[in-house]
């Protein structure tokens, strides 16, 4: 199920089971880089390994609780953006993403990110969106800088890595700041 086209190259569908094999051979094949900044990618040793997140995404996705899409380049999976803690009662959702190694550097999580930023407002109703990420992850930070984001602060030891506690920088945009832009 399409969930929007991004641009003539980029779409965004909803994750569902016929990515899992495509999502683990994403997956595996970079493995070391989204090791570095996300827990899962270790745990992930299989296909049914993704079947298994899928299958959870889909259940969470029924409750209105998250929506996990992949992002499709020329039709090709190129990685993952969903958005999760959503509590729909107060407008507001948490964005994750993910992009393989061989689709970075184009502009393609940005241009991702605004157009799910977007669906968000107008589809899920949202009025506050926040992105988190690994203080020293540079890429990933950079892109809510790039989309307007406001730098809120730093959640101290906010996850456990195999590197040890990690800080989260914690941006926001609401919806009204969002269209000012």
């Amino acid at each position: 199920m399409r969930i929007c086209q991004v641009d003539e190259e980029i779409s965004l569908e909803l994750l569902e089971l016929k990515h899992a094999e495509a999502l683990f051979r994403l997956t595996d094949e970079n493995r070391e880089q989204l090791g570095q900044w996300l827990f899962w990618a270790y745990d992930t040793k299989e296909v049914g390994d993704s079947v298994a997140f899928i299958q959870s995404t889909l259940h969470a996705f029924a409750e209105g609780k998250s929506l996990a899409a992949a992002i499709m380049v020329r039709g090709e999976l190129a990685g993952v953006i969903d958005y999760h803690a959503m509590v729909p009662a107060h407008g507001r959702a948490e964005i994750g993403y993910w992009l393989g190694k061989a689709h970075q550097g184009r502009g393609i999580m940005t241009r991702a990110c605004r157009a799910f930023i977007g669906y968000g407002w107008s589809e899920k109703n949202l009025n506050r969106i926040v992105i988190m990420a690994d203080v020293e992850n540079a890429a990933s930070r950079a892109i809510p800088q790039r989309l307007g984001f406001t730098l809120e602060g730093v959640m101290r030891e906010w996850e456990v890595k195999e590197s040890g506690k990690r800080d989260m920088a914690l941006y926001s945009i609401l919806r009204r700041e969002w269209t000012e832009n």
